[in-house]
């Protein structure tokens, strides 16, 4: 059976420390992976398309993830309190984002 959605089943999940999204994986749903605050790394392959609100919201020891190049759509505070993650690249696939609500500003 393919995937094609990462629902909210990891969050607040203090185990994770890496997460690989596999090719045919088109959408990670709204707070798949909040609070899993060990999470250091994700690896997304291929196919993924949106990443939806709040999905990575308050992983703090995030530090990497790569953006695949189909990326259309990023939703609100996908990264948001993710304190570690200094650098994230873009595609120029990506068509719908709020950029100042993507990250947690720090002044």
């Amino acid at each position: 059976m393919l995937v094609k959605s990462v629902i909210m089943l990891f969050a607040n999940n203090d185990l994770i420390d890496k997460i690989i999204i596999p090719s045919g994986v088109k959408k990670i749903d709204e707070f798949a992976f909040m609070n899993c605050s060990n999470l250091k790394e994700v690896d997304i392959h291929g196919s993924l398309e949106i990443i939806k609100k709040g999905a990575f919201y308050n992983c703090t020891s995030l530090d990497s993830i790569n953006l695949p190049d189909k990326l259309e759509e990023i939703g609100h505070y996908a990264f948001f309190e993710c304190k570690n993650l200094d650098i994230i690249e873009f595609p120029s696939s990506l068509k719908k984002y709020r950029q100042v609500q993507l990250f947690q500003i720090l002044l």
